[in-house]
């Protein structure tokens, strides 16, 4: 029984990252990678920004509910592993001018559309590691 829920969460969530990588591709982003881990932490997509070099980690929240607000599910806890992962990813990817956290909110209602909402810089980052890169 308790598979089953699991399952289909994790469908639910496959389904929103997809929707998620190809909207933020259309936004002109540059998709690197899917499903990071190192050790215990995980991010859902890495992009870069062409224009600015930057490398920006996306964690994606999926809900089917249209007044669901997704994003609120990204607490203290998985903000300080995105802060881990990023860090290795500007330690692993010399050549980005610096890196960013997002949260990309996607809602895939059972009828219409996917609504998305992109909040950049929704996990701060310690400005030395945008300003000391890329030079």
């Amino acid at each position: 029984m308790f598979g089953v829920a699991r399952a289909r969460h994790q469908e639910l969530g496959a389904r929103g990252e997809d929707a998620g990588a190809q909207w933020l591709i259309s936004q002109g982003l540059v998709l690197l990678a899917r499903n990071i881990r190192r050790g215990r932490d995980e991010a859902d997509l890495v992009f870069k920004d062409a224009s600015s070099n930057l490398l920006i980690i996306v964690e994606v929240k999926t809900r089917t509910h249209p007044l669901a607000w997704p994003e609120a599910r990204v607490d203290g806890g998985k903000s300080a592993a995105l802060l881990r992962l990023a860090h290795r990813a500007l330690i692993e990817t010399p050549r980005c001018s610096g890196v960013r956290i997002d949260v990309l909110s996607v809602n895939l209602p059972r009828l219409g559309a996917a609504s998305f909402h992109w909040f950049r810089d929704a996990v701060p980052v310690p400005l030395a590691w945008i300003h000391s890169r890329g030079k």
